[in-house]
């Protein structure tokens, strides 16, 4: 995906994670992409942008994995980021390496600190410790070696972990991380979804409490009316408004689609998937809305499950 001179780089669909939201299962064929293609689009992705994410599946089991990163140095590229569930990184001496091969961005995939949600959401029995240990060796190497390296958290927030985000974030930061993005999950099924009563709880427990000052929170793919009215950005995001210090901004739903990602070569149910079929713009909240322009909306799963429930700053 394209966005703000980034593009997002698909290296392999494995992963030792089976998360229940995952798109994966709906792919038509496993995809590990040959070195000769991986350069050609890599070359691509520099005519595209000058920052590049390397993600998957999970892209450190890519065979070539640091070959690839050493490549995008000899690009030139100016951020070159990953995204991971960090669990290789449970070994001490594959963490050294992920630090010194250049890359200076990690986002860590994290969607819970209590191993049963986190881990009936990995699919996965004993992924949190693992990827919890990735999580300390990485910052502990880090802060040894005085890398301008930035970590930071995904979570996705679905029915499973709801009412933990809070804690969750707060352990994490106690850990020494400090940036986090908290997804709605993309769910095909309403039964995984976040009641958004709940989702603005969660909100306003980050926006106010002293313990998540300082903290830069992004809160992407919900509707914006979850929150409370917002300034919009330059860059298209929002800032919301907290009390405690957070900086605690919104993103919105943004398109995947054949024109802004690399695609290697798979196809979703046939075609590929686009973010903007699972949204509607139905619910009577919705049709009325100023934002309705920058905003996809309320998921159609959810408005057939729970109706406009907790959609509007004043429901």
């Amino acid at each position: 995906m394209v966005i703000k001179e980034c593009v997002d780089l698909i290296l392999t669909l494995s992963c030792q994670n089976r998360c229940t939201f995952c798109l994966q299962p709906h792919m038509k064929r496993q995809i590990v992409m040959p070195p000769g293609r991986v350069d050609r689009l890599l070359r691509k992705a520099r005519a595209l942008g000058a920052k590049i994410v390397l993600t998957g599946g999970e892209p450190t089991l890519y065979p070539d994995f640091f070959e690839v990163v050493a490549k995008c140095r000899g690009l030139a590229f100016e951020r070159i980021g990953v995204v991971t569930n960090a669990r290789r990184c449970a070994e001490l001496g594959f963490a050294r390496r992920v630090l010194e091969s250049g890359i200076q961005q990690i986002g860590i995939s994290v969607h819970s600190h209590v191993p049963a949600a986190h881990d009936a959401m990995t699919g996965v029995p004993g992924s949190l410790k693992e990827t919890c240990r990735g999580v300390a060796n990485l910052l502990a190497l880090k802060n040894a070696q005085g890398r301008g390296v930035s970590i930071w958290v995904g979570i996705v927030l679905g029915a499973e972990n709801a009412g933990h985000v809070p804690e969750t974030i707060r352990r994490l930061s106690r850990m020494g991380v400090r940036s986090f993005i908290v997804s709605e999950v993309l769910a095909k099924d309403g039964r995984e979804m976040a009641r958004y009563p709940v989702v603005r709880r969660m909100y306003r427990e980050l926006a106010s409490r002293p313990e998540f000052r300082r903290l830069d929170i992004c809160l992407a793919g919900f509707p914006a009316c979850l929150f409370e009215p917002v300034t919009p950005k330059g860059d298209g995001d929002w800032t919301l408004r907290s009390s405690n210090g957070a900086q605690i901004t919104m993103e919105p739903v943004r398109d995947d689609s054949p024109d802004n990602t690399l695609n290697p070569g798979y196809e979703i149910d046939g075609a590929y998937f686009e973010v903007r079929s699972l949204f509607t713009q139905e619910p009577p909240p919705c049709r009325a809305c100023s934002w309705k322009e920058l905003c996809f909306g309320v998921p159609k799963v959810y408005a057939e499950r729970f109706e406009a429930e907790g959609v509007g700053w004043l429901a």
